[in-house]
């Protein structure tokens, strides 16, 4: 499973899988702030969840690291789509 977690394909998904979760919310039309705020939380679940998949403590620092870029790129992602005219 770590082979898996830390290899080059699954940072691709990884970068793909953010990219549907940040094009699946439109802050500016939502009219149901439950349902808003259940996606963020699904979404947070997702990133997150290597990292729950892991025991062994050396690897976890790697997976911890390729998810703190994975919040990073779902912050940026996410503000670019809602502020910036792109």
């Amino acid at each position: 499973m770590q082979e898996l977690l830390l290899s080059d394909e699954f940072r691709l998904y990884r970068k793909c899988l953010i990219e549907m979760l940040v094009n699946h919310f439109d802050l500016f039309t939502a009219t149901n702030l439950a349902e808003t705020k259940g996606a963020l939380e699904l979404a947070r679940k997702v990133i997150r969840l290597p990292e729950k998949l892991v025991k062994n403590k050396q690897p976890k620092k790697l997976i911890q690291a390729h998810l703190d870029e994975d919040i990073k790129d779902f912050q940026v992602r996410f503000v670019r789509k809602h502020i910036v005219d792109e």
